[in-house]
């Protein structure tokens, strides 16, 4: 049995390697008759650029001798048509060897049977290159991005854009400094808390400034969880105040206001008239009493 085992794996063997050889001829075989298509193919591109080449110098040939007709007798049409065909030949060897910005011209064609892969106008373009890892590392270092803004550890500054929201932990017992440290903190603001203030904005336009003694917290449940009626702000303590008077007429029209702004001139210019009128019958008045005294005390002198 072992005997027949192994005479059989023998067998089977050999045939592997028969089918082996095979495949290997028919591959070769295929790969011949590919080289012989493709050398007939090119050889037949170049006998026929051979036979263009050749009617072209014919061509001229033929113009030079009707130009030479031409100058002999009466052929001096057929002398014009051979000097076209020599202008021809010249237009299209200067179209040959233009070169493109892009590709690169190939003078010659390869001889091999095998396909070049050709160049794309893409593969020219330059790209894009990155800064160095080290670089960038470094760049990332010295910044950092705090609440969606940029901040510069190099420089140290740090402005938010108005109206940029935050929050902060407070409780009952925190004044209005303690809560300014805090937000200058969460902003990265290393300017002294001293310098700023904390101000309610009312949705009428009016704007008050919060004490040192008073609480944030107290304040904003005083005024409601809505952002439309009051939101308190980080600003400069030097920022002024708005009357609710004044902010009544913030959220009128510009020509409204400059209407209204006239009204008042007028009635500033009418008062002012009035008291000057006022002034000067008193004046007057004052003046005439003087004067009677004077005379009545010269009467009783003399």
């Amino acid at each position: 049995m072992v005997v027949v085992m192994m005479m059989m794996m023998v067998v089977m063997m050999v045939v592997v390697v028969v089918m082996m050889v095979t495949a290997v001829k028919m591959v070769m075989m295929m790969v011949v008759v590919v080289v012989t298509v493709m050398k007939i193919v090119n050889g037949g591109d170049d006998n026929g650029d051979d036979d263009e080449d050749d009617d072209g110098g014919g061509g001229g040939d033929d113009g030079d001798d009707d130009d030479e007709d031409g100058n002999g007798g009466n052929g001096s049409g057929d002398g014009n048509d051979g000097g076209d065909g020599g202008g021809n030949d010249g237009v299209t060897e200067d179209y040959l060897s233009y070169h493109s910005t892009l590709k690169p011209y190939a003078e010659e064609e390869p001889d091999s049977p095998l396909l070049y892969r050709t160049m794309s106008e893409a593969a020219l373009v330059r790209r894009r290159t990155k800064a160095p890892m080290a670089y960038r590392k470094d760049r990332q270092s010295h910044r950092a991005s705090i609440n969606g803004h940029v901040y510069n550890h190099e420089t140290s500054i740090f402005t938010p854009t108005f109206g940029s929201e935050t929050k902060v932990r407070t409780n009952s017992t925190m004044r209005t400094e303690e809560v300014i440290k805090q937000l200058l903190q969460k902003f990265k603001i290393e300017n002294s808390p001293r310098d700023f203030a904390l101000y309610i904005i009312f949705g009428t336009g009016e704007q008050r400034k919060l004490k040192k003694s008073d609480v944030p917290l107290l304040q904003r449940l005083l005024q409601g969880p809505s952002k439309s009626n009051a939101r308190i702000f980080l600003m400069d303590k030097d920022t002024e105040e708005i009357s609710s008077d004044v902010a009544q007429y913030i959220n009128f029209h510009f020509s409204f206001l400059e209407s209204i702004l006239q009204r008042l001139d007028e009635e500033e210019k009418r008062e002012i008239e009035r008291i000057m009128a006022k002034f000067s019958s008193e004046r007057a008045f004052i003046l005439k009493c003087l004067q009677n005294k004077q005379a009545a005390k010269t009467e009783t002198t003399v």
